[in-house]
Parts: structure tokens; C-alpha cells; sequence
């Protein structure tokens, strides 16, 4: 999203009490529960790898009340959240070592106060001057900017809707394994075992696919092996070759819960040694998430049309935007 500079126009309020319901999540009373309300709107996973996305100034513990939203932070900005901080006290607005205390204003910015490494952080220089402010006087400052954009449902695609109809797809798809899906266990089993396998590894965490939980696959094959004196294999006879009818499971695992699946899994398994694979799962593809848009309109059109769509998506005057040739 552009800059546009504007202040005032470019803001909007979320409310003078932001005790309501994000995403009809939990109510939002600290910097932490705003930093989660923003994260499930627009997840930081999703930004650009250059871009500083979060809480970029705050203590997580530090209690919101109110919330503004903005373009840029500006000073114009901080002056009202400031204004608004005290008049909602009706003591008007504090400064000095108890500024802190009373403080209960945070800013969402779309764009990062804090991006290229700052030098110093001296009142006298304009970025400097706006950082110090904010970390006295605001509960927290959290910006979304590319994560944002690459949702599904945020910027880039409300940009699109303002063009036309057509099949929208990203120009650089996120990528990203569900967190209960970071790994593949399998092993093989007689199937009178199968049953008491799998309930273990599900009771330890495996096998879980969003909502859904003892997610497994099955297949049925032959399994060959051979014991030497010391073994007490639970099929055939030690230092005999044998074939056993068995199951392979399948069950996703996140890793957190891994080493404790594989424990489950060895405990409840009746042979002494069972055949065991983990296979990390590579992140998929999103089909709705990513950087930038491809529009494929339903109906052809021209590009001083689709300028034209653009301003009055984004309510500009006509010819604010240009066509530039490439």
C-alpha cells in the first residue's frame, strides 16, 4: 500500500474501548492479546522475509484500552492518541516518568515505524523523535504491513475486488506446513496389534488433522525378517527366516509431540524391534496466500478502464492514478 502522507483521512478508530471482541476472539486487554488478535488476522508467517511485522514497540503485559488505526505512524498521530488517552481520563494527557502508568493507547500501523537499522535514536531527528515518543507514551505500536497484504481477504485482494471479477490466484504463494503436520510416522504391525498402535500414538498427540483426531492409513503387505540367537521375535522363531502378514500406519505428527508419539508407539508395538520411518512433510503450497495478486479477469477490459475501477475502489479523484508504460 502506498503512502499517502495523510494522517487524519488515512485513520480510522477501532473503537474507544478495545475490551471487544477481535475476531470474536478473546477480549483484548493487554499488548499481548491485541499483538494476538492482529496475528490472526494478518499471521506474520505470511510477511515478506524483509519486513518487520509484530509488536515493534511494548512491553507484552502492558494493559490497551483503545486502540488507532494508521497508515504511518506520524507525529500527528501520537498528538491524538495522546489527546485521546487523556480525555478519556478527563485529566488530560500525561508526560514525564508516570506517562507509563497511565498510558492505554496502542497504534496498529500498516506501515513499520522501525524498518532499515536506526543509527541513534535522537529527539532531534524526525524517526528518532517519533520512536522515543511512541515508547513513552503509547502501550504498544504492532505493525501487519506484508502479512497483510498476502492474506486471504487483505490488501491485495481487496485491490483486486475493485477491478473486476475474474480468478485471483498469488503471484508468490506462501508456503506452510500445518503445525500438527511437520512429520510422517510409519511403521509396520501384525493387525492384531493394529488397533492398540495407533491408539497409543493418538493418545500422545499423532494423528491430528485440524479438527480431526487418530487421522491414520493403512495398507496391507508382507513383512520379511531374520533373528539371530539372541532375538525372541513375537512371529516365527529366532535364526529362521520369516514371512508375517502385517499393516503399515501412516500418522502425522507435529514435533512437538514426536518424541512422545515414538515412545508410544515402541511401547505399545509387540515386536522387539519395529520397523519405524519419520519423514519431515514439506510445506504446501497456498492456492489463496501469498505476495501479490494474478487477476484473470472474466471479461476483458482496457487499462485506463482499469484505473479507473482503481479510483473509485480507493474513492480517488478521477486521473489520481497513471498508467505508466513498461
Amino acid at each position: 500500500m502506498p503512502r499517502t502522507g495523510r494522517t487524519r483521512a488515512g485513520r480510522r478508530r477501532a473503537g474507544a474501548n478495545a475490551q471487544g471482541h477481535a475476531q470474536r476472539g478473546a477480549p483484548v486487554r493487554t499488548l499481548a492479546d491485541l499483538a494476538s488478535a492482529v496475528e490472526r488476522l494478518s499471521p506474520c508467517r505470511l510477511a515478506a522475509e524483509w519486513d518487520r511485522t509484530g509488536v515493534l514497540i511494548g512491553d507484552s503485559g502492558d494493559p490497551v484500552s483503545r486502540v488507532l488505526l494508521t497508515i504511518d505512524l506520524t507525529e500527528a498521530v501520537l498528538d491524538e492518541a495522546r489527546d485521546r488517552d487523556g480525555a478519556g481520563r478527563g485529566t488530560g494527557a500525561r508526560t514525564g516518568p508516570r506517562a507509563r502508568a497511565v498510558r492505554g493507547t496502542a497504534v496498529v500501523a500498516y506501515h513499520p515505524p522501525i524498518f532499515e537499522p536506526l543509527a541513534n535514536l535522537a529527539a532531534d531527528e524526525p524517526r528518532g523523535r517519533i520512536v522515543l515518543r511512541a515508547a513513552r507514551e503509547l502501550a504498544g505500536v504492532i505493525s501487519p504491513h506484508t502479512a497483510l497484504d498476502a492474506v486471504a481477504g487483505g490488501v491485495n485482494d481487496w485491490l483486486a475486488e475493485g477491478i473486476g471479477a475474474g480468478v485471483l490466484s498469488p503471484i508468490e504463494p506462501a508456503s506452510a506446513a500445518p503445525s500438527g503436520e511437520a512429520f510422517l510416522v510409519c511403521t509396520k504391525t501384525p493387525r492384531i496389534a493394529l488397533d492398540a498402535v495407533r491408539d497409543a500414538m493418538s493418545l500422545a498427540g499423532a494423528g491430528r488433522i485440524g479438527a480431526y483426531s487418530r487421522c491414520s492409513f493403512e495398507i496391507q503387505g508382507e513383512g520379511t525378517f531374520q533373528g539371530d540367537a539372541s532375538t525372541n521375535p513375537a512371529v516365527g522363531f529366532a535364526r529362521r527366516f520369516v514371512r508375517a502378514p502385517e499393516v503399515k500406519l501412516e500418522m502425522v505428527s507435529s514435533a512437538a509431540v514426536l518424541p512422545a508419539a515414538l515412545a508410544a508407539l515402541r511401547t505399545a508395538h509387540p515386536y522387539e524391534e519395529p520397523a519405524i520411518e519419520v519423514l519431515p512433510l514439506a510445506p504446501r503450497p497456498s492456492i489463496r496466500e501469498g505476495q501479490g495478486r494474478v487477476l484473470e479477469l472474466l471479461r476483458p477490459t482496457t487499462a485506463p478502464e482499469i484505473a479507473s475501477r482503481l479510483a473509485r475502489h480507493l474513492r480517488l479523484p478521477r486521473g489520481s492514478i497513471e498508467l505508466v508504460e513498461a
